[in-house]
């Protein structure tokens, strides 16, 4: 699952109070490639994509108790798209979703490129290119759930894969939405890059 940004408003998001750089558009699919060099490895999370992101942000972000992870034979969304883990807020108002969308690649669609194509075909509400860290991502959405408080980021790792982030429920703060996800997308970033 995605979300999308913190405004219905057009335009490219913002973070922090400043815009990230665009990366890529419809007429440039390969702006979405990412670098044999830079790829990074999903496989050592797949058990365990709960791992995926650091106690102590989950912490910082006021998001407590043990993640949900949901993994394939175990649950139909995780069959299609690819392992999840989902957590509570404190106050279980607001929401976060980090999934590996492996799923995508074994099918032969996996990464940002695939996911721009969906969007071509009209399956998300919008799309808005960005950047996360050194990697190629989005802001994308099946609908338009800003206003509310609800953002999403898929980020690509590989040519081939990309996970996604999601928060929801940041009705007290709808524009602090999208800068939680990135927040949490760089942490899986980092996470990554160390491995198991």
């Amino acid at each position: 699952m995605v979300a999308a940004c913190s405004s219905e408003e057009p335009g490219t998001p913002t973070v922090n109070g400043s815009q990230p750089p665009v990366v890529g558009t419809s007429n440039s699919p390969n702006s979405y490639t990412v670098p044999p060099d830079k790829a990074l490895d999903v496989a050592p999370f797949l058990g365990d994509p709960c791992g995926l992101v650091s106690e102590g942000l989950l912490s910082d972000e006021k998001y407590s108790g043990e993640g949900r992870p949901r993994l394939p034979g175990e649950d139909a969304t995780a069959d299609v798209t690819g392992p999840y883990c989902g957590w509570s807020g404190e106050d279980d108002s607001r929401g976060l979703t980090v999934s590996i969308q492996s799923g995508n690649a074994q099918r032969g669609a996996g990464g940002l490129t695939h996911l721009r194509r969906m969007y071509d075909e009209g399956r998300y509400a919008y799309w808005e290119d960005t950047s996360v860290g050194e990697y190629p991502a989005a802001y994308l959405d099946l609908a338009d759930r800003r206003s509310a408080g609800g953002c999403g980021v898929a980020v690509g790792v590989a040519d081939d894969m990309s996970f996604s982030v999601a928060v929801d429920a940041y009705t007290d703060q709808p524009t602090e939405a999208c800068a939680a996800a990135t927040r949490f997308a760089e942490d899986v970033l980092d996470n990554l890059s160390k491995g198991a």
